[in-house]
């Protein structure tokens, strides 16, 4: 009966201790992501920004397709893009992509380029490639 109580306790003891270990590191793990100023934007974030160029193409077209986004973009150069200053969405019209760009860490900035192609009346995304400037 006693060596079952202790054996239970070094059982706790032990369990606590690692318990304890995995919340320092867990702890030291955060402390050093303060120092990185990658801003973690997610895939809602993405999904809201094609939405909103959706949205915007629609509104200002009469038909999706690959003229009418040339036309669209190059009469409103000043408005080829939906977002913030840090974060958005923008038609390029020289390579005919659609570009994701936000400020990365270190002054660099990251873009995810899209191409895309039309469905269903509407702009169907597909993630080609990151690159960083």
């Amino acid at each position: 009966m006693i060596y079952t109580l202790i054996i239970g306790l070094i059982i706790i003891l032990i369990t606590s201790y690692v318990f304890m270990l995995e919340a320092r590191k867990k702890a030291y793990i955060l402390d050093l992501k303060k120092n990185i100023t990658e801003k973690p934007y997610s895939r809602e974030t993405n999904e809201y920004l094609f939405l909103e160029m959706n949205n915007y193409i629609l509104s200002s077209t009469s038909s999706v397709n690959k003229t009418e986004l040339y036309k669209l973009f190059s009469a409103k150069a000043d408005k080829n893009k939906v977002g913030n200053d840090d974060y958005f969405i923008y038609y390029d019209i020289p390579t005919d992509k659609f570009i994701i760009r936000q400020d990365y860490r270190q002054k660099q900035i990251k873009k995810d380029i899209y191409d895309y192609n039309f469905i269903d009346g509407k702009i169907k995304y597909i993630y080609t490639y990151s690159r960083y400037d």
